[in-house]
């Protein structure tokens, strides 16, 4: 084969080459390795970490006085939020949160920190284990990892129930004003929310049409958080 030919035999095995890359397997690991970030993010809410830092930076020896955690296992915690973008760290050991950091805040607008805390707790994060089984069988595995369907067992589980109805109305918090502009209520006397949770979108319609009675349809588990939200 002429020199040519080589020349154009190489040329056309790298513009044809589609194997994978170095970058190609980074990304796959982190796939891999996705179920990390979101214990990471779940215990970062769990030591309520952005409500420590919300005046100001402080070290991980700080937080875990507050906790009552480990120094050492806290300080890698918190360089693991660091390395996700929840937080930042200076050179003198302290950390600050960043935007991203701040939607674990407890009880501010836009927080997802409930959600962080259920989606990574049993209820949620067992089932996820036996994914290959559900899709061979075609159903849920919940009952086989949980002892009974999610529903039942978060009936035996209060505080995860309670989560799970907190991070319902996180999650729904950001579009329930878009919906009650959406749906017009006038004439009506009475919404139903099935399936509500906190009746987040019930409520949302109440304040834009202040004729309209609200009701809450859902498991028993979800009727305190939901007094508890019509309440306040």
């Amino acid at each position: 084969m002429g020199q040519s030919d080589s020349q154009g035999a190489q040329q056309a095995g790298t513009t044809a080459d589609t194997g994978p890359t170095g970058r190609d397997r980074l990304k796959l690991l982190g796939l891999i390795h996705g179920y990390w970030i979101s214990q990471v993010v779940r215990t970062a809410a769990d030591l309520r970490l952005a409500d420590h830092l919300t005046d100001g930076p402080l070290t991980a020896a700080d937080i875990a006085a507050r906790e009552s955690s480990d120094p050492a296992t806290t300080y890698r915690l918190m360089r693991a939020c660091a390395g996700i973008g929840l937080l930042t760290l200076d050179e003198d050991g302290r950390f600050a949160v960043t935007p991203s950091g701040t939607l674990l805040r407890s009880g501010t607008p836009g927080s997802l920190r409930e959600t962080a805390l259920v989606f990574g707790a049993p209820g949620h994060w067992l089932p996820w284990g036996q994914l290959p089984e559900a899709v061979r069988q075609g159903g849920t595995q919940a009952e086989a990892v949980l002892g009974a369907g999610l529903f039942d067992y978060l009936a035996g589980h209060p505080e995860e129930a309670a989560q799970f109805s907190a991070s319902m109305a996180e999650i729904t918090s950001t579009n329930a004003a878009d919906v009650a502009q959406l749906i017009d209520t006038s004439g009506v006397s009475l919404a139903v929310d099935v399936g509500g949770a906190t009746g987040e979108v019930v409520r949302e319609l109440m304040r834009a049409n202040d004729n309209l009675r609200g009701m809450v349809l859902d498991l028993p588990q979800a009727a305190a958080t939901a007094q508890q939200a019509a309440e306040e």
